[in-house]
């Protein structure tokens, strides 16, 4: 990077540490990650989904779009949503992407102490994550770091309500208590 004419970051917060660490702000540009916008999901589509997850109407539906990888922090939401299991039992968390498999193990023996497991459902990495986000009635992310993260984007072009820990390009696009919570 010190050889290059520009730098372009994704994030303000991303751009604050590099001209600490001293790399020029007037080099430097802040370039927002965009998404690309996707047709709508179908209601078939979604009943096809309801059936193949064995959902039910009265299922509270959180979504996690997220690499299973120690820096999304998954632990700590799951943590999280085993306390509001024991006010909410029909809450269901859905975790959508692959990553790193021992990780996951780790996150499935927590989700069992916890007494969660029945709640949470590991997806793998899908080919159909929007989809299954368009069902979710609340979009989390528990990340210990992040640039402008994509999956809260993606969760705003639902207009799903957002989770998320107060990280990286997060309070960029969240305001506490109006597009999620921080």
């Amino acid at each position: 990077a010190q050889f290059a004419d520009r730098l372009l970051v994704n994030a303000r917060a991303v751009a604050g540490p590099m001209w600490r660490a001293g790399f020029n702000p007037d080099a430097t540009r802040v370039v927002p990650n965009g998404i690309e916008t996707f047709p709508s999901i179908s209601n078939a589509q979604r009943d096809d989904l309801r059936r193949e997850l064995n959902f039910r109407e009265d299922q509270i539906l959180l979504g996690a779009i997220a690499r299973i990888d120690p820096k999304k922090d998954l632990g700590t939401m799951l943590h999280a949503v085993a306390r509001v299991a024991r006010v909410h039992p029909n809450l269901r968390l859905l975790i959508v992407g692959g990553g790193f498999p021992h990780y996951l193990e780790e996150l499935e023996a927590l989700a069992q102490r916890l007494g969660i497991r029945p709640n949470v459902d590991f997806l793998g990495f899908r080919q159909d994550p929007l989809a299954l986000l368009s069902l979710c009635d609340i979009s989390l992310l528990s990340s210990l770091t992040e640039g402008l993260p994509n999956a809260i984007l993606e969760s705003m072009l639902l207009g799903k309500p957002v989770v998320a820990t107060r990280v990286g390009g997060v309070p960029e696009l969240i305001e506490n208590g109006v597009e999620g919570w921080l």
